[in-house]
């Protein structure tokens, strides 16, 4: 008698092992879900180019082929511009404002209410990302890194890297360093944010 009593006890346990497993699997394939329909089946623009979140958490702002999109965190749509074929946008960490590149300029957006702010003439810009401090911006133009003030008017340092289109740029968390790379250079390059000189580059041979 002890021995089936034993044995109804692990039968019991063994199902509700399995019953658990399933639910918490089902519950992987319910965040898988809400992931890709972010990323995939929401009407955002085709050919995503470059993301960014707001300081709150609970927008993102989408740009591509079509333009420049703001969702909420529950996938509906707040904005859509009539920009067409946006490169890159970047939330400002501090101030409720949102650049959008889009190849002739840098566009700057009321991250409220969606209207378009003013805009900056910048030929060939291809990203644009505000440091960590809110108070400037940096933009890829071509071969040129170039520092802002906040408001994009205003140039504050230059610096060329010549023959080649920047690919990526981020600052450190400090707001004091640039690490960028460019389209075809097989280097990432550590530029010094206040003086804008190169202090030292990383290359690793492909």
């Amino acid at each position: 008698m002890r021995a089936i009593r034993y044995l109804l006890l692990l039968y019991v346990m063994c199902f509700f092992t399995l019953l658990c497993m399933s639910f918490a699997c089902t519950l992987g394939v319910i965040e898988f879900d809400i992931l890709s329909r972010i990323f995939y089946d929401a009407p955002a623009p085709s050919h995503h180019r470059h993301v960014d979140w707001n300081a709150d958490g609970d927008m993102v702002a989408v740009v591509g082929d079509m333009g420049f999109f703001v969702f909420s965190e529950q996938l509906e749509k707040e904005f859509h511009s009539k920009l067409i074929s946006c490169l890159s946008v970047s939330w400002n960490p501090h101030e409720n404002i949102i650049a959008v590149s889009d190849g002739d300029r840098v566009a700057f957006f009321d991250g409220t209410t969606f209207e378009e702010v003013h805009d900056v003439p910048a030929a060939n810009v291809q990203i644009v990302t505000w440091s960590p401090s809110g108070k400037y911006v940096a933009i890829g133009l071509g071969g040129k890194i170039q520092i802002r003030s906040a408001d994009g008017k205003q140039t504050e340092k230059t610096v060329t890297l010549s023959g080649f289109s920047i690919y990526s740029l981020t600052w450190s968390p400090n707001s004091l360093m640039i690490a960028a790379s460019a389209d075809g250079e097989n280097i990432v390059r550590i530029y010094n944010a206040i003086a804008m000189q190169e202090e030292y580059s990383y290359s690793k041979s492909s």
